[in-house]
């Protein structure tokens, strides 16, 4: 993921992966934005963290998956906290892995909404680079259908 930091003014990077057994695995380049989602319980009123909401690959701002009566609070914790003035992601179908690609940039960019959208094309590369280099971490959790192992490594599990 470091090698995607930088490019077109992206400061962070996530990967939300629905494994073939249903599964939310999340990869990210700034792991204390989801730690404190899920420490605080508001994982769930984020649907940038719903691959299968996202399916189109149409870009989504943050603020707009942002459940209205949890939007204040995850703008807290995803935005203010870390410094970031615009979040967005997509969503991206790999065979039968569903999954997000989320970018944040912390640089004041005018018309941020315009920029990304004419480089909607370069954050799919971008984000399908980024996974590939995470291919045997993510290998571990994806289908046999995907051409990788399904071996079983570590879970977080959440009571």
């Amino acid at each position: 993921m470091s090698n995607i930091i930088g490019i077109h003014h992206i400061d962070y990077v996530s990967y939300s992966i629905i494994t073939p057994r249903n599964q939310l695995v999340i990869f990210s380049s700034t792991p204390s934005v989801e730690h404190n989602l899920i420490h605080l319980n508001l994982l769930s009123m984020d649907n940038m963290y719903n691959p299968i909401l996202h399916t189109d690959g149409r870009l989504c701002w943050w603020n707009e998956a942002y459940t209205p009566s949890a939007a204040t609070s995850l703008r807290k914790v995803k935005e203010i906290d870390h410094g970031y003035t615009h979040g967005f992601g997509f969503g991206r179908h790999i065979q039968d892995i569903k999954m997000t690609y989320s970018f944040a940039t912390r640089a004041d960019i005018s018309d941020a909404k315009l920029f990304y959208l004419r480089h909607h094309a370069d954050l799919i590369k971008l984000g399908d680079y980024g996974l590939k280099q995470l291919a045997q971490i993510t290998g571990q959790y994806l289908s046999p259908e995907a051409g990788v192992s399904n071996r079983r490594h570590l879970s977080l599990i959440k009571s």
